[in-house]
């Protein structure tokens, strides 16, 4: 008998997913938090994390691209600016090739 389930329907996967949007923001809200104390380093280290876990999801990606970019920003880091610009540039042009029309979903 063959499987019939679906990424979508297959309740690993989608538990997988859940924790992973879950993961994902909160990385983003501890970053965000440690930008208002201005303690760069800690919030260079969740939107680290916050990227490596955004990786499947265009919007999301970008979103942790752009954490890093603030931080660059803070730093005043000529070289972390490009970076960021150049990553969030190119996911914004190529990323609906890579991820598809609908941003990884």
């Amino acid at each position: 008998m063959q499987d019939t389930r679906t990424p979508r329907s297959d309740p690993n996967v989608a538990a997988r997913s859940d924790s992973l949007a879950d993961s994902f923001e909160c990385e983003m809200t501890l970053g965000g938090l440690a930008l208002q104390r201005r303690d760069l380093f800690c919030a260079q280290s969740h939107f680290s994390r916050a990227h490596d876990l955004a990786h499947e999801f265009l919007p999301n990606h970008i979103r942790a691209h752009r954490g890093l970019l603030l931080v660059g920003w803070m730093r005043r880091s000529p070289r972390e600016l490009a970076a960021q610009l150049f990553s969030i540039l190119a996911l914004l042009l190529v990323g609906r090739i890579i991820y598809g029309s609908r941003g990884g979903e």
